[in-house]
């Protein structure tokens, strides 16, 4: 009977093994990034979703009052995202900074200056959430079930808390809802366009 196709094919496999298992390592390879990338993708957009689903948005656009600045309205509103959302358990109110460039650091002529701080550019690359104040000791107990520290009525800050207290008993029950600011999203948050030593002012 004449060589058939499927014949001549495994032959040719037979003879070239070492090539053949080469080229299907990488078409594997190709197939679980592929893979890997999507559900990673899929999982981002699911985890993003589920986080903003534990806020309620309280303000769509920046209140003029609040953010003066006309080009910084446009830079939060070009984000896509809410100004101002509230956490459905805690009540705490969240505001968001959108990204930007910012002085870091101080000047040399700066009294009480260190070495490590000197004055350098800084470019915040994502928008983020910071809360429009400090957590009070209400939005504490809301979320670990605790009180803590000595201040006396609800509505003052929660104090005489340790950076693992923060991330064991607040953080991590809010399931991906909270995190610690940096500490240059910090500085460029409370400095507001600033450039004096301090984000308040000279002194």
């Amino acid at each position: 009977a004449p060589e058939s196709g499927l014949y001549r094919a495994r032959k040719w496999v037979r003879r070239n093994k070492t090539a053949v298992g080469a080229s299907l390592l990488v078409a594997a390879a190709l197939l679980v990034g592929f893979g890997y990338r999507s559900a990673s993708d899929a999982y981002k957009e699911w985890r993003e979703t589920e986080r903003m689903n534990a806020f309620e948005v309280i303000a769509r656009d920046p209140d003029t009052s609040v953010v003066t600045d006309a080009a910084v309205r446009e830079r939060i509103k070009a984000t896509g995202l809410p100004w101002k959302v509230k956490h459905k358990v805690s009540g705490i109110e969240m505001l968001l900074c959108p990204p930007g460039e910012f002085l870091m650091g101080s000047p040399e002529s700066e009294s009480g200056r260190i070495p490590s701080e000197a004055l350098h550019t800084r470019t915040i690359r994502r928008a983020f959430y910071l809360s429009a104040r400090e957590v009070s000791k209400r939005e504490w107990r809301a979320m670990t079930g605790m009180d803590v520290g000595e201040f006396k009525g609800d509505d003052l800050p929660a104090e005489l808390v340790s950076w693992l207290n923060v991330q064991e008993q607040f953080i991590a029950p809010s399931l991906g809802a909270f995190r610690l600011p940096s500490e240059a999203e910090w500085e460029y948050a409370s400095r507001d366009g600033t450039t004096t030593p301090y984000s308040y002012g000279e002194k």
